[in-house]
C-alpha cells in the first residue's frame, strides 16, 4: 500500500480495507460501497467456516 501512497499519480477512490482477521460483515459493506462508487457488481461470497470434531471425554 505505501508504493500506492507515494507514487506521483496516485490518487485514491476509496479508503482501502485490510482483510487479515477482520469481520466480514464489515467486509462486505466496504465492498458494497466500492460496487456504488464504481457503479459495478461485486458480490462476496463468505468464507466456509471448517468446524474441528472434538473427542469427547469423561473427566472423573
Amino acid at each position: 500500500m505505501r508504493l500506492l501512497q507515494i507514487h506521483p499519480d496516485f490518487q485514491p477512490l476509496f479508503p482501502l480495507y485490510k482483510i487479515n482477521n477482520a469481520d466480514v460483515a464489515d467486509f462486505e459493506r466496504w465492498v458494497e460501497q466500492l460496487s456504488k462508487l464504481l457503479r459495478i457488481s461485486l458480490s462476496v461470497e463468505k468464507p466456509k467456516v471448517k468446524k474441528r470434531n472434538y473427542e469427547k471425554k469423561n473427566l472423573r
